[in-house]
């Protein structure tokens, strides 16, 4: 029955991603979008792919220093390793969150830790999106619009959740539903979230490693963009929370659709022709599913190593 919940949900997925992609076609010239995708310079490639998969070392300096925190130690370049299967993963989970799904591997290179892998990459996926709520600041007074604000306000919210637990765990209804999750996975959840301790440190941190991570991230969409227009390294920044924002939505597969239609009409105003948008945001996601093919393969081999034993 899971399995078959799981199968439905994908093809909804694949449904929502494909109706999103026609409906963007139809609004532009595919034909001028193609020759404008034909005109991108094809040597921007490599150091675009090199810049998305330093953002990805980033991530993994911040689930180091995570688990560093918890006394558990993992040598560097697994931590590398699964980031990126995090990242592979995160198409067909919704809302990012193959972050979280990769716990599974992670809990099987350390014995007797599995509640405490579970909340730190938890903790570390709800930073990230925390970590918008900054750039949102700034992005409000930039573009003087408070609809900036509201996402960041947005983001910082299961954050909040994460940070709550200590409270509400006192409340009946919780033991309970804490008690029939662990009857039916043997996982005390709600306990390994109640035990947090990090420190204001270990938050400004993580805080800070997100932001640097996201900026990262989008210096490759600015560096497209560059080879076709004028526009400004800030300006692309500062457009950044509503990308990610509408990026975290679960209704599609990996974001796809709803990344090309959020890069679409943000930008559109910032170039001469509709079918440069377009084709910006269609390279953009040639580039990252470049570099998240190298988290499938990871993803792959591991489950040859789990057969094997």
């Amino acid at each position: 029955m899971e399995k078959a919940r799981k199968a439905v949900s994908f093809i909804i997925k694949i449904i929502v991603s494909l109706a999103i992609i026609i409906f963007i076609f139809r609004k532009f010239d595919i034909a001028k979008s193609i020759d404008a995708v034909k005109a991108f310079n094809a040597f921007l490639f490599i150091p675009i792919l090199f810049i998305e998969i330093s953002t990805y070392f980033l991530r993994a300096i911040k689930l180091f220093y995570l688990l560093r925190i918890e006394n558990i130690n993992i040598k560097f370049y697994k931590i590398f390793k699964l980031v990126f299967m995090g990242a592979f993963l995160n198409i067909f989970f919704p809302a990012g969150m193959g972050d979280i799904a990769k716990s599974y591997y992670n809990i099987r290179w350390v014995e007797g830790k599995k509640g405490r892998i579970v909340a730190i990459n938890l903790f570390n996926r709800l930073t990230a999106i925390a970590s918008i709520f900054f750039i949102s600041v700034f992005s409000a007074i930039f573009f003087k619009t408070p609809k900036y604000i509201y996402l960041g306000i947005a983001s910082l919210i299961p954050l909040m959740l994460f940070l709550s637990i200590p409270v509400i765990y006192k409340f009946k209804a919780i033991k309970l539903l804490n008690s029939k999750i662990y009857e039916k996975y043997s996982f005390d959840i709600f306990g390994v979230f109640r035990d947090n301790n990090y420190s204001f440190k270990n938050y400004f941190v993580c805080l800070l490693l997100s932001v640097i991570a996201w900026i990262s991230t989008y210096l490759s969409l600015f560096i497209i963009f560059r080879d076709y227009t004028e526009i400004s390294f800030l300006e692309v920044i500062l457009k950044s929370p509503l990308l990610v924002m509408v990026k975290l939505l679960p209704i599609s597969i990996g974001g796809l659709g709803l990344d090309e239609m959020a890069i679409s009409y943000s930008f559109i105003n910032n170039v001469n022709s509709k079918s440069v948008v377009l084709a910006a945001a269609l390279i953009y996601r040639v580039i990252i599913w470049a570099a998240v093919l190298l988290g499938g393969i990871f993803v792959g081999y591991e489950h040859l190593n789990l057969k094997k034993r």
